[in-house]
């Protein structure tokens, strides 16, 4: 039976792999550099060398000012775009009512048109036979150029809604312009938000870069922090439980970003 448990034990880890629970020492070759994303001026400075820092203690914050600028301008326009598609969306679709009776008048007047110049060619017709007086024939030449400059209105009318509809069009914020603006709103928060240096690990304060009233660009180091010693969590896949020993040294990479 024993033989039996430790069989299938074996198997469970086989197929589910193993969690090891590793005590990681940190010595100071071991450290990070907590660099910034923004460029400006340090206008507060909340560590010093040698002292501990914890993950997400705040080290350092810069100027906020421009970020601040940039992030109320780049609302404003997405604002006022969001703005003018809801009233280009509403005028879209008065232009698309007017428009629809537009064709339809321009449809009527065509069909009178054709009557009427119908109308006028028999009458003519019958006039040369005698058949109709030369009253009934200017009354039909009559109604002729009438249907011809209700005809001419239809069709000057519904350019004229063309035109509107092609203008508010070309005038207002498409799909892509407003997604572009979202973009620049969410980077500025994210600009205005990098202005306040956290520490991403606990640990301590090996060298400080920078002091008050610094001005620091992108990618300047703020401080050099050695990362504090700490139980880390590893999976170990089926295909390697026969490579691990207890007590076993290991050699690892972090990556500070993530």
């Amino acid at each position: 039976m024993k033989k039996l448990l430790i069989i299938i034990s074996v198997l469970i880890i086989f197929v589910l792999g193993i969690v090891l629970a590793l005590n990681t020492n940190f010595n100071k070759n071991q450290t990070i550099e907590l660099k910034s994303n923004v460029e400006g001026k340090i206008v507060e400075l909340l560590i010093s060398e040698n002292s501990p820092v914890k993950k997400g203690e705040i080290v350092a914050k810069t100027n906020t000012e421009e970020y601040e600028k940039e992030l109320d301008e780049a609302q404003k326009k997405l604002d006022e775009a969001q703005k003018e598609l809801k009233i280009s969306s509403e005028d879209s679709k008065k232009i698309n009512d007017a428009l629809k009776k537009a064709k339809d008048e321009l449809d009527y007047a065509q069909s009178n048109l054709e009557n009427a110049n119908n109308d006028y060619v028999r009458y003519k017709n019958d006039f040369s036979d005698g058949v109709v007086t030369q009253k009934d024939l200017n009354n039909a030449l009559k109604n002729l150029e009438i249907a011809k400059e209700q005809y001419n209105k239809a069709q000057e009318n519904l350019n004229n809604v063309k035109n509107s509809y092609q203008n508010i069009s070309k005038n207002n914020p498409d799909k892509n312009e407003i997604d572009e603006l979202l973009k620049q709103v969410e980077n500025a928060k994210i600009k205005l938000s990098d202005t306040t240096i956290v520490s991403p690990y606990d640990g301590t304060v090996l060298k400080l870069n920078v002091k008050i009233e610094d001005n620091i660009k992108e990618g300047d180091t703020i401080a050099v922090i050695a990362l504090d010693g700490k139980e880390t969590l590893f999976k170990i896949f089926k295909f390697e439980v026969v490579k691990v020993k207890k007590g076993q040294k290991s050699t690892f990479e972090i990556n500070p970003q993530k």
